[in-house]
């Protein structure tokens, strides 16, 4: 399944751990250069120096690669025999959509705010906030990330017991067989809903690390 294939969740704690440092890096008194140094000092930029263009054009290069993933997924729903499932996975998808569609609405939102120049690096503390709050809620979406891992789990260890038990009841529990099917055609759902979730959050830190490091492989992966 896409969780089997994305085991290690403690690989995005690393990526976004380092995309962290790297921000932070570049703050004041981060450098330090020897007294004794004879080479010109190497000033490095920070933060209120960031180049608006540069920031803006990442966030604009997430969104977009997002919406052509959405785009191919409802072109992948469209093949799918299974009514149910298709319809399942179609209000996931968009739902996701509805949710990149706000963050595109908010970043047009920002740039009229702090009035978007793409020629002109300039220092904007309002800049800095949006780095900074993607930085953060990076990390959270990878404890996001481990726990649906772990639910995931979870889930496929009760179905496989319901199973089990399905297997060994006689024909006189026909309630309980009743009952017991239900419960598992709905914990079959939430997995569905889980993994789709999952594949998401997978693919926007992909995206995120490419922009940062270009196609090399994110480490630990």
């Amino acid at each position: 399944g896409i969780c089997e294939n994305f085991p290690n969740s403690e690989a995005l704690r690393e990526l976004v751990y380092l995309i962290h440092e790297a921000f932070h890096e570049t703050e004041p008194g981060s450098a330090q250069v020897s007294e004794d140094a004879e080479e010109p000092q190497v000033i490095i930029e920070t933060p209120d120096n960031f180049a608006q263009s540069q920031n803006i054009a990442i966030l604009n290069n997430i969104i977009n690669q997002q919406s052509a993933t959405i785009k191919a997924l409802k072109l992948q729903l469209q093949t799918l025999e299974n009514q149910q499932e298709r319809e399942t996975l179609e209000e996931t998808v968009d739902s996701l959509d509805t949710v990149i569609q706000q963050g595109s609405e908010c970043l047009d939102s920002i740039k009229q705010e702090i009035q978007f120049e793409p020629s002109e690096p300039i220092g904007n503390e309002k800049a800095n906030e949006v780095i900074e709050k993607f930085i953060e809620e990076s990390a959270a979406m990878v404890e996001k990330i481990h726990m649906l891992n772990n639910q995931n789990k979870q889930l496929m260890l009760e179905n496989e017991e319901l199973r089990k038990t399905l297997e060994a009841t006689s024909e006189s529990d026909e309630p309980l067989v009743a009952g017991l099917k239900l419960k598992l055609e709905s914990q079959q759902q939430e997995l569905i809903a889980l993994q789709t979730n999952f594949h998401d959050l997978e693919e926007r830190y992909l995206t995120l690390y490419e922009e940062k490091h270009g196609n090399k492989a994110p480490p630990m992966l």
